[in-house]
């Protein structure tokens, strides 16, 4: 009752409890000001832009893996928002730049033509490359005349992109996520993830999708999938990474079901095409595609010196004058949201 008098309230959630009271001669708190961590920040942020909350984004410790962001509550309070991550996704590329960009594979020329006779694609679409990486796909667009905005996380591989990609005037990358891209809305006519899907909070990155495209705008979906059947070498190497690779079923695309593509697109609307892409590789080229993988041990691991004896007996059982043939199907899906 006293609490009552004197204009406050508590609230108790659990072991945690907020004291509001009246002050006169308030002044709102923006330097001091409460933090408070979350789970799946990707929704919570996707959902407070969806529902007109503005907020500030705030990068300067995603280098630690600490995503956050603030808002003023309706008094202007500051309040911040943190999730952290002991190994965030968004990072795990980035001591293997060089090799991403020397050895990753480029995508089909009849899937990029796929996108543009089929899908609908042309010279004065606005494309959304989410997740774009070292920019290996935003390059295939640019050079069919499109406009592409690259929305990338991590530091090392935007800048990897920048300097491939930086001078065509068609071309801006900004600092962002599949859950925040900071576009604006309704900002794009499609939106591209080529490689990159099964990195997102997928709810997260729906909510965000629908934000950022205009009426009618298509999302597609890109693998490189490699195969891991059809030749000796190519079931051996999915054995060595089943072996020495860290966590390679965990992050593994192919652990996203048919069911979980059908959930993400409008209903009933999921299209889906298959194309071939090959890679040939000597010996180097091979111990580079496999380093550039986020799950292959690197040097001063336990797993690597045996995984790289075993790759170098690999390739002397499987190559053909000196080169192994590294297959792909690459799949797209698309659809509307």
């Amino acid at each position: 009752m006293k609490l009552r008098h004197r204009g406050g309230v508590w609230f108790r959630c659990g072991i945690h409890e907020v004291h509001i009271g009246v002050q006169e001669s308030f002044v709102p708190a923006t330097k001091a000001h409460p933090g408070l961590y979350v789970r799946n920040i990707g929704g919570f942020r996707a959902y407070l832009i969806q529902n007109n909350v503005n907020i500030i984004e705030d990068d300067n410790r995603a280098e630690e893996g600490v995503n956050r962001f603030y808002l003023n509550d309706p008094f202007g309070n500051r309040l911040e928002f943190l999730e952290r991550s002991s190994a965030p996704n968004t990072e795990r590329f980035s001591n293997r730049v060089d090799t991403y960009v020397k050895y990753r594979p480029s995508y089909p020329e009849a899937a990029i033509d796929y996108l543009y006779n089929t899908i609908g694609f042309n010279e004065n679409s606005v494309i959304a490359d989410i997740g774009a990486g070292t920019g290996i796909f935003s390059r295939l667009l640019l050079a069919r005349g499109s406009k592409v905005i690259a929305v990338e996380p991590n530091q090392a591989m935007r800048e990897a992109a920048e300097k491939e990609s930086g001078r065509d005037p068609n071309f801006q990358i900004v600092i962002g996520s599949a859950e925040a891209t900071g576009l604006p809305d309704h900002s794009v006519d499609y939106i591209v993830c080529a490689q990159a899907f099964h990195w997102f909070d997928r709810s997260a990155a729906q909510l965000e999708f629908r934000r950022i495209l205009r009426s009618g705008g298509k999302v597609i979906l890109i693998w490189n999938s490699r195969l891991t059947s059809g030749t000796p070498f190519l079931e051996e190497y999915d054995r060595l990474l089943l072996t020495y690779a860290i966590d390679y079923e965990r992050v593994n695309h192919k652990n996203i079901s048919k069911e979980t593509l059908l959930s993400f697109f409008k209903k009933d609307m999921l299209q889906e095409e298959r194309f071939t892409l090959r890679q040939l590789f000597d010996y180097p080229g091979l111990s580079g595609r496999l380093l550039s993988s986020s799950y292959s041990p690197v040097a001063g691991h336990p797993n690597y010196e045996p995984m790289m004896n075993e790759l170098r007996s690999l390739f002397e059982r499987n190559n053909q004058d000196g080169v192994i043939l590294f297959d792909y199907e690459t799949q797209v899906f698309w659809s509307e949201l």
